[in-house]
């Protein structure tokens, strides 16, 4: 299966940074479960003299319209990056890190057809890195926080004859390429806004794309009106909350409707 096959593949390139003398540790672990997560932790901070920070990968796909999609299907989703990220910073919050970074995708701010709850639970990312950059100036975290929303890899499957990748060619915006996608993550770490966009091309070329999909106004709105108020921790449960109801509404929909 593809998913046997990235295992494997996962399991090779840590075996080639242990030849090159690095100390690596695989621990596998079900991000939506706190309990599990808090103790993979203990075993992380036994296996290192100092966690220096934290990047979040975690994601998974049900592309469908989503009309057509199961209640399971859009839990799941939204699960692999809302609840992971929750989880995450709460096991974590009290780890004297340097960073967090949250792997998100362009997908949040243009869309794809088949993938409207996968872009939510992109930009459900950018909120949350805003959310926790506030409580980190307020030292109520340790660590700067950045939500990355990656364009599309040269290397990635979804690389291929797809709407977004027609977007990107319609506006001269190229895939990215492994080196570039590094030095981007370096650069991007060391800026201090808490959302970065990656995308190979001319600026202005790029921004063209974003006011396209009406992401940029003439008169921009600030991040804090899109992002958790941090004083309120509560917003945050409501929110996950309210994402998670949505598939329940959603299959009761399609019941009613008979689809």
């Amino acid at each position: 299966s593809s998913v046997s096959l990235k295992v494997k593949q996962l399991v090779s390139g840590l075996s080639e940074l242990k030849q090159l003398g690095l100390s690596v540790s695989y621990f596998q672990v079900d991000l939506s479960n706190q309990s599990q997560l808090s103790g993979v932790a203990v075993k992380i901070k036994k296996s290192t003299d100092k966690l220096d920070g934290i990047l979040v990968f975690s994601a998974m796909l049900r592309d469908s319209l989503l009309i057509n999609q199961e209640s399971n299907d859009i839990k799941q989703v939204l699960s692999s990056k809302i609840t992971a990220v929750n989880n995450i910073d709460e096991v974590f919050k009290s780890e004297p890190i340097d960073f967090m970074i949250l792997f998100s995708s362009l997908v949040g701010y243009l869309g794809n057809p088949g993938q409207s709850v996968y872009a939510a639970a992109n930009q459900y990312l950018d909120s949350y890195a805003e959310y926790r950059q506030r409580l980190y100036k307020q030292g109520n975290r340790f660590g700067h926080t950045v939500s990355i929303a990656w364009s599309l890899w040269a290397q990635s499957e979804a690389a291929s004859g797809d709407f977004l990748l027609n977007q990107l060619q319609a506006h001269h915006i190229g895939l990215i390429e492994d080196r570039t996608g590094y030095q981007a993550l370096k650069q991007a770490m060391r800026l201090t806004r808490s959302s970065v966009v990656i995308l190979p091309g001319q600026p202005e070329d790029s921004l063209n794309l974003l006011k396209n999909a009406n992401q940029i106004e003439k008169s921009p709105k600030r991040a804090e009106d899109f992002s958790f108020n941090a004083a309120d921790e509560a917003v945050k449960g409501e929110l996950c909350k309210d994402l998670l109801d949505l598939a329940v509404g959603l299959s009761s929909l399609k019941r009613t409707l008979h689809i």
